[in-house]
């Protein structure tokens, strides 16, 4: 068990990400909690109001009180929709057949009916800033009923000197009233920053003097004031809760249906149905323009006001957090998403934790409010949590792509790139080949000739610098031609095509050949620049061999290389030491011949026996690319050398010595040409005993 210090120094990134992204968003919600609308930071808090929104949508609804009434206006003008004997048996019925607004004379009408069948009180939601026909009844009957009846008011916008002006309504019908503040209530709402209506100012102090709401005014008349406890504030806005969506928890009946004497009987019970009920008068049609934005949508005025009094009346709050209770949210999902993300190195869990642990969160959040009507800051903490998940995700992906960036880049000073791009990027196909698999390959052994001999006589600092260089330039031929370095035997180089990549046998080979040139050329370019310098040039001799070997990783427990085995192998390492033999830099078996014979101009050196082999195999060394533009001479000499060694295969020595010596007369670079006619000659002059085969048995390795 990873002790609990070393636990945390590890993750120490995790958490400062983390704890980082919970302070950038707590600082953030911070800021838009005492930012305008016009605030850059403001959409967090309108996003934050939309999620909450949401959850009291899906959440549990204020209770719906039935001591509320919702009496609307809902046409302008109700045209002949009444009986004629019914408008002259109540005379208000007339009214409704004009255009709206009516004479007050309704109201007036309407306050006497309501009352008189046993209504605590009569709200109009309804602004009478101006006098109006029918002031005069719509006066008596408010000193008729003074205490039972509330007028709304107006909270206008600041005036010049920046106070709030509150336009009362019509003398015409306060003036004669005791109390007429009393018979008031402020109608209006102050929504949040993005224009809904989510909280009840219960009373509003101005510099005039103090006001109560539409909302409290209606309460006091009705008896129905909050009690001990409740949560309601004189002065400061206290949230409340909704009892459902708008046209449905508290459903308008129109205002004209109580004056029609059929629908008063049937409907409303001869006006038993309004006995010690708050019944509120407002618009419920679209035409009034008094909808307004709320949690649940758009909702008429009436529909609102009757929601606040329900909440006041049952207690129908909303708890929020305070600020230090918020930050401390916030912080905590920044500390939880360190220890999700530090419990774990895998990808996946680590996102799938941010999912559930993410949806985990709004669930508990809907759960609370259920359970407690208390409605937790949600989006910055989510954002804090998730921000910090994502920027620990991103940090992981660079990490471990520096770190894989890193480590091919320290592999590839060691072994070829191909081989690193296995290891890194297929792993899991190549840690099968690991046991050990069977696979046609070409195999490239390259040596210092009289590496040795300078071992004994030179500065070994200097002989250093100049291996170096050297091997650099070897290696660079390796990896560009898509080789594998398999291993560095002292000042050899060995090189395996087709242990690691799926290509055809002819592209490994091809390759390996065009290696072998470009180490031969590369050397030639470095030679110089040594001998300039004092050092001594090198010669190398290069042997190719193609064949079905053994790859895998191999070894002690201790100590284990991915490597090549097999007697293709051995016979490669032999081709390298023929080339002393035929004081050649550049020999290839048979099997690499035969998949490179169209791509490169190739000369038969022999048909020999190497040490410790019975079967004698034909190797060739290569003169030039096929498409390389040879001299006419060189072609010719070839020409000549290929007749000869006919000859000398079939035993005919004496022709074959004269087609070796006009290939060596045409071109005096074709040093075999040269080789065999010494030959040639010592065969004249001692015929081998028995069959002749051709074949040349080596005796040294």
């Amino acid at each position: 068990m990873m002790p609990v210090k070393r636990y945390f120094i590890l993750n120490r990134s995790t958490w400062l990400l983390c704890v980082a992204a919970a302070l950038g968003w707590g600082w953030a919600w911070h800021g838009a909690t005492r930012s305008t609308v016009d605030g850059w930071l403001f959409p967090l808090q309108r996003a934050e109001w939309l999620v909450q929104d949401v959850i009291m949508r899906n959440g549990s609804p204020a209770p719906v009180s039935t001591d509320l009434v919702f009496l609307g206006i809902d046409s302008p003008n109700y045209g002949d929709r009444f009986f004629e004997d019914e408008a002259e048996e109540v005379p208000a019925l007339a009214h409704f057949g004009k255009d709206y607004p009516w004479s007050r004379e309704v109201w007036a009408a309407l306050v006497d009916r309501l009352l008189a069948a046993g209504a605590k009180t009569v709200v109009f939601d309804l602004l009478f800033v101006a006098p109006g026909p029918g002031d005069e009844a719509f006066a008596e009957a408010l000193r008729r009923h003074e205490g039972q009846v509330v007028l709304a008011a107006n909270l206008n916008r600041l005036d010049a000197g920046g106070s709030a002006v509150l336009v009362w309504p019509a003398s015409t019908l306060i003036e004669g009233l005791e109390k007429p503040a009393d018979t008031m209530g402020v109608v209006n709402y102050l929504p949040d920053g993005d224009g809904v209506i989510r909280r009840l100012y219960y009373e509003f102090p101005l510099l005039s003097g103090r006001y109560r709401s539409l909302t409290a005014q209606a309460l006091a008349q009705a008896g129905r004031e909050p009690g001990e406890g409740s949560r309601v504030s004189p002065y400061v806005p206290v949230r409340f809760n909704y009892g459902g969506p708008p046209e449905f928890t508290y459903p308008h009946r129109a205002v004209y249906e109580v004056f029609v004497p059929s629908l008063w009987r049937r409907n409303f019970k001869d006006g038993e149905f309004f006995k010690d009920k708050i019944v509120m008068v407002g618009p419920a049609a679209n035409w009034t323009q008094d909808l307004h934005p709320t949690p649940h949508g758009m909702m008429f005025g009436a529909e609102i006001h009757l929601n606040a009094m329900a909440a006041v009346m049952n207690d129908a709050f909303v708890t929020e957090p305070s600020a230090a209770w918020t930050w401390a949210l916030i912080l905590a999902a920044g500390a939880l998403a360190a220890l999700l993300l530090s419990a774990t190195e895998n990808v996946w869990l680590r996102f799938g934790g941010l999912v559930l642990v993410s949806a985990g969160g709004v669930l508990a959040a809907r759960g609370v409010y259920g359970a407690f009507a208390f409605m937790p800051v949600l989006l910055a903490p989510l954002l804090a949590f998730n921000t910090g998940g994502l920027l620990c995700l991103v940090q992981k992906f660079f990490v471990t792509l520096l770190e894989k960036l890193r480590t091919r880049a320290m592999l590839e000073r060691y072994v070829s790139q191909n081989f690193v791009r296995e290891i890194l990027d297929r792993s899991d196909s190549f840690e099968e080949s690991l046991g050990g698999v069977r696979k046609d390959c070409t195999m490239l052994f390259s040596d210092i000739r009289g590496f040795t001999t300078m071992t004994e006589a030179d500065d070994s600092q200097a002989l250093v610098g100049q291996l170096n260089e050297y091997l650099s330039e070897m290696v660079e031929c390796v990896f560009r031609r898509q080789g594998t370095l398999d291993k560095f035997i002292g000042d050899a180089v060995m090189a395996v095509w087709g242990n690691v990549r799926p290509r055809t046998a002819r592209e490994d080979a091809v390759d390996a050949v065009r290696c072998a040139l470009d180490m031969l050329d590369g050397l030639a370019r470095l030679n110089p620049t040594w001998v300039a310098r004092g050092r001594p040039a090198l010669k190398v001799g290069i042997g190719l061999n193609h064949g079905e070997v053994i790859v895998g990783n191999m070894g002690s427990p201790r100590r284990k290389e991915f490597t090549v085995i097999g007697d293709p192998v051995n016979l490669a390492s032999r081709l390298e030491g023929v080339t002393k033999e035929y004081g050649l830099s550049l020999v290839i078996g048979e099997s690499v011949a035969a998949l490179v014979k169209d791509d490169f101009v190739l000369q038969p050196v022999d048909l020999i026996q190497v040490k410790g082999k019975q079967r004698p195999v034909e190797v060739f060394t290569v003169i030039a690319p096929a498409d390389a533009a040879l001299s006419e001479t060189l072609r010719a000499s070839l020409g000549y050398y290929g007749e000869g060694m006919s000859a000398y295969r079939e035993g005919r020595f004496g022709e074959a010595r004269e087609a070796f010596a006009r290939a060596a007369a045409t071109d005096a670079t074709n040093t075999l040409a040269k080789l065999y006619v010494t030959r040639c000659e010592l065969l004249l002059a001692t015929p081998p005993e028995g069959e002749w085969n051709g074949v040349f048995v080596m005796r040294t390795k």
